[in-house]
């Protein structure tokens, strides 16, 4: 079972799942923007110092943690050097924001992203040369 809130925004979407022994076990999956403004808090950082390090305007980084706007991918990857983490951790988060921006609306989706997953498995294999 998912629900959603503000799907429009492609806000924070949770998925109800089950633990080792059976028990419902509730998985909050957040947004770039929201992991942005998750860590920044955690550090206790304010908006206008991670804008400066990313040389953006404290405004459009506003945006991008309220999901009006998103980062571009080099940003996503100064910001992990800048939060000191896993690059491939705020990636996987800000890849499948795109996608969902993309499909969002498509009745289709869930069958798309199959048949993509496929397709990208085999292009992997054959750019490793397993294909």
């Amino acid at each position: 079972m998912v629900s959603v809130e503000n799907f429009e925004k492609y806000s924070t979407v949770f998925f109800h799942t089950f633990d080792q022994n059976g028990q419902v076990k509730m998985i909050q999956v957040k947004t770039i923007g929201e992991k942005i403004r998750e860590l920044r808090e955690a550090r206790g950082l304010l908006l206008r110092q991670i804008a400066a390090e990313l040389e953006v305007d404290p405004s459009l980084l506003s945006k991008i943690e309220r999901g009006d706007k998103r980062p571009t991918r080099d940003q996503v990857v100064h910001l992990s050097k800048i939060f000191k983490m896993n690059e491939d951790e705020l990636l996987v988060i800000y890849l499948s924001d795109r996608v969902v921006y993309e499909l969002k609306d498509e009745q289709l989706a869930l069958k798309a992203m199959q048949v993509a997953e496929k397709k990208i498995s085999y292009l992997i294999k054959e750019k490793n040369g397993k294909a």
